[in-house]
């Protein structure tokens, strides 16, 4: 192994992330229109993924390994130190997926916030409704020939989704 497997793994890895970005987004576009029954099919394409790049970043910690014994640096190094350590025109390389993973690390925490926002207010919403529905008291939903008779609280839920 050396740099051009390190490199190699270093542009999957980008790619990986950036699928776990348009997941992220995915799900968020799936919250914002209401669409929440995919969203567990949405997950498991997402825990898939992060099952992907953790094998894969296995498989980098080794190529990364050897490229710092080639440079006589500690086997554990970060990139950075690989960076500074290595030669032209492998640290301008390898600088250039430090620098993709930087920014692709960035906008997958800017849309794991925007998820985690989505999914507070859609929560929060729940538990509104169910407030204003516990407050008003049971009500009889069916009427003793077991039809569904007319509540105002259910009218009242409908207007609200």
């Amino acid at each position: 192994m050396g740099y051009s497997e390190l490199s190699q793994l270093l542009d999957r890895e980008i790619k990986l992330l950036e699928t776990l970005l348009f997941k992220l987004e995915e799900e968020c576009l799936l919250v914002e229109s209401g669409k929440h029954h995919y969203l567990a099919a949405a997950n498991a394409e997402i825990q898939a993924l992060v099952d992907d790049l953790k094998t894969l970043e296995l498989r980098r910690a080794l190529a990364s390994s050897d490229v710092c014994s080639d440079l006589g640096i500690d086997n554990f190094s970060s990139l950075h130190d690989i960076v500074k350590a290595a030669e032209d025109p492998w640290n301008l390389v390898l600088a250039e997926f430090r620098t993709q993973l930087q920014l692709v690390s960035a906008r997958i925490a800017r849309a794991q916030n925007n998820l985690t926002s989505l999914l507070s207010q859609r929560i929060a919403l729940v538990e509104d409704i169910l407030t204003l529905i516990d407050s008003t008291g049971p009500r009889n939903i069916y009427s003793k020939n077991g039809r569904v008779g007319l509540d105002a609280s259910l009218s009242l839920l409908d207007g609200l989704l």
